[in-house]
């Protein structure tokens, strides 16, 4: 409780809604919901992007015996106690089997629930629950993370920190208007048509913490064709563990051009110098440290930070920002890889997964998607796992 009472008093003063840079601006509350498991009628098979929607092949539930057999050939390389320990779960894998057994039950149930199932895959309650219920910390356990290539800042002339960071996003925006809108091009891998009910999840949305499971959650009517981002025009930035919301998207429902955007990011930079040294400083006041604790502890912290009004404004507007972008130094990354037998390479690749030193406390591990880059330039990306996987965030990227 002494954490939340220090991170409600720093939620206080960061104020999101007077950090909002193309107007001085109080964030509006935003209607988040669970995020749709199915693509909208309205779409579904409508538009090139949802076109292979309708005949997507449905996921086969294996034979008993099959499972049973791919169990056992699992456990030989994880076992460490020797031939009697696999002779065990072998005669335990027969007991199963037999018929009038609790394996012949349980299989009976998962062709139940996979005749009733509407989507195409039997797996999906499983695997959702798996990431959702899961109670370690999503930093490093759960969330990927990396560096990028430069190639393509270099080809446009972005050299500065903040100059890549504004090609990035307006370059993101770009990539959500196409999946807002259906015109992405359908996912195929070998021949196979993808499922793309992902690409919706992956801006205006959050994980949040809760007591046993957790819930992803976006901006309400996000995803569908005239939506208009559900009313969401901002990204949060974070400097040194400072939350600030800015305007990325116009009134009026226009993306900000990159020049715009870097002229945006250069006000929120300004004013965070401007703050006091105590007010951005304080280590233990860092907000998005309390995203690194176990799921259950940042669960009981936010639910006392949205006991404040203001607090649990500031958190709406970090829920509901289109994604996460945070500056980071690069000295923190050098001193990592000093301590690393000065391998630069596998320090940058730690950054993006959670942080070297002091940028491990100005991240936010809930959010969707992150983008991140250092004060030499180089980008970073890294995203919470449980909406969707790597092929979106790839071809994001």
């Amino acid at each position: 409780m002494m954490i939340a009472a220090r991170t409600a008093r720093v939620l206080r003063r960061a104020r999101l809604g007077h950090h909002a840079m193309s107007t001085v601006r109080a964030l509006p509350t935003f209607e988040l919901v669970p995020s749709p498991a199915d693509v909208p009628q309205d779409l579904n098979g409508k538009c090139k992007m949802y076109e292979n929607q309708p005949g997507l092949p449905k996921m086969p539930v294996p034979e008993l015996a099959d499972s049973c057999s791919s169990f056992l050939k699992a456990l030989e390389p994880l076992t460490y106690a020797g031939e009697e320990v696999i002779d065990e779960a072998t005669k335990a894998v027969a007991l199963f089997l037999e018929p009038g057994g609790e394996g012949q039950a349980l299989q009976e149930e998962l062709l139940r629930r996979d005749s009733e199932s509407e989507g195409t895959s039997y797996i999906a309650p499983f695997w959702n629950d798996m990431y959702m219920r899961g109670r370690w910390p999503v930093s490093v356990h759960s969330n990927p993370g990396g560096k990028c290539t430069t190639r393509q800042f270099e080809a446009v002339g972005a050299e500065t920190q903040l100059e890549r960071t504004a090609v990035w996003i307006r370059a993101s925006l770009a990539f959500l208007r196409r999946a807002n809108d259906g015109s992405l091009e359908a996912d195929v891998f070998r021949r196979t048509p993808l499922d793309m009910r992902a690409y919706c999840k992956m801006y205006g949305s959050t994980r949040i913490p809760l007591a046993e499971k957790d819930e992803h959650v976006q901006v309400a009517n996000f995803g569908g064709v005239d939506c208009g981002y559900g009313g969401v025009r901002h990204v949060v930035v974070m400097i040194d563990g400072c939350v600030y919301a800015v305007d990325v998207i116009s009134p009026d429902g226009r993306e900000l051009e990159a020049g715009a955007i870097h002229r945006q990011l250069e006000r929120a930079a300004k004013l965070h110098e401007s703050r006091p040294q105590e007010g951005r400083g304080n280590l233990e006041e860092r907000v998005g440290m309390l995203t690194t604790l176990d799921r259950d502890r940042w669960a009981a912290a936010r639910k006392a930070l949205e006991t404040d009004e203001v607090s649990a404004r500031a958190l709406n507007g970090i829920d509901s920002a289109l994604f996460a972008v945070f500056l980071d130094s690069r000295a923190e990354v050098e001193e990592q890889a000093r301590a690393c037998d000065g391998d630069l390479r596998a320090a940058m690749v730690r950054n993006g997964l959670a942080g070297c030193g002091e940028n491990a406390r100005n991240r936010w591990h809930d959010k969707s998607v992150n983008i991140t880059v250092d004060d030499q330039g180089m980008p970073y990306y890294s995203f919470e796992h449980s909406w969707g996987d790597g092929i979106s965030v790839l071809r994001w990227g």
